[in-house]
């Protein structure tokens, strides 16, 4: 009888054996994934900061752009304003010629009366 507890207590040793190897693997693969998440927390906190900046920059070279459309726009306004007045010019110059012929002219009928 002896020998069946002796061999039932060498195979229950075996067997917590096993279990305590299976328990330090586990805590082994719970450690390194622990790291790892720690690792993927802090990638993602890193990639959160980096889409947040990236957002500011977004908003500013937006506001940007608006200011620079808005300028852009002044601009055109101004030189087709200065195109319109430069296509008066000669209709214009015509005119005050003609008034000036016209003073002139009433200018020395009036001096000879």
């Amino acid at each position: 009888m002896s020998k069946q507890v002796e061999a039932q207590i060498s195979d229950l040793n075996n067997q917590l054996d096993e279990i305590s190897r299976n328990i330090q693997e586990l805590n082994a693969t719970k450690s390194r994934l622990m790291a790892d998440n720690a690792d993927i927390v802090r990638l993602l906190e890193e990639a959160e900061s980096r889409i947040q900046a990236l957002n500011r920059e977004r908003s500013t070279l937006l506001s940007l752009l608006e200011e620079a459309k808005r300028n852009v726009d002044d601009e055109i306004r101004v030189r087709v304003i200065q195109i319109l007045d430069m296509q008066l010019l000669p209709s214009n110059l015509e005119h005050f010629q003609m008034a000036i012929r016209y003073l002139r002219y009433w200018y020395l009928s009036d001096a000879l009366l």
